[in-house]
């Protein structure tokens, strides 16, 4: 048996140069995603500059506090107009004779009194009321109890608030009174003719 020998040499070498071309031609992988990244951005139409860079932390902090800030602003300002405007106001004040009907304390953040009364003219109408005062709450308890009738100065608001009672109506002051019976009118003297 004989070796064969080939003398191919030069075709082999033509195959070998052109895969060797084939590597050297082909980008390094840096390159290549350039290249690609490129591409999509000829491609899109909607270029968006924050893919380029990274933000550091330090600015992304100083975005967050920027922002909590002027959230808490805006939520200060809209709850000043909301309390001074819309809820702040009263909407009447004034005095009123009445029986305390009844009286009991409430409230788990904000305490306050709540009660209803009615008028000494006419009994048949309550009107609920709160107190925030306890000086107050504990003097219409007291003079609940003597059954007598009471001077209660009170404030009407637009809204209840948690703060002031349950009730639009809140007494700021009362005070015991008599009972005044009218008195009759003068008879006119009889003359004598």
């Amino acid at each position: 048996m004989g070796l064969k020998i080939d003398n191919n040499f030069e075709n082999d070498n033509e195959i070998i140069d052109d895969e060797f071309d084939d590597v050297v031609e082909t980008d390094t992988p840096v390159e290549a995603d350039k290249a690609k990244q490129q591409e999509r951005n000829v491609n899109n139409d909607d270029f968006d500059d924050e893919d380029d860079y990274i933000t550091p932390p330090s600015q992304l902090r100083r975005r967050r506090l920027r922002i909590a800030f002027w959230a808490i602003a805006i939520a200060i300002i809209v709850f000043a107009f909301v309390k001074i405007v819309m809820l702040g106001r009263t909407v009447d004040e004034g005095n009123v004779r009445a029986f305390a009907i009844s009286l009991e304390k409430k409230g788990f953040l904000f305490d306050s009194y709540e009660g209803e009364f009615a008028y000494e003219n006419t009994p048949d109408s309550l009107i609920r009321f709160s107190v925030t005062d306890a000086k107050v709450g504990k003097y219409i308890y007291r003079i609940m109890q003597t059954d007598s009738v009471l001077l209660l100065s009170y404030r009407r608001y637009r809204a209840a608030m948690p703060w002031r009672g349950e009730t639009k109506t809140v007494v700021y002051q009362a005070l015991a009174v008599d009972r005044v019976t009218p008195n009759p009118a003068p008879k006119k003297k009889e003359t004598k003719e």
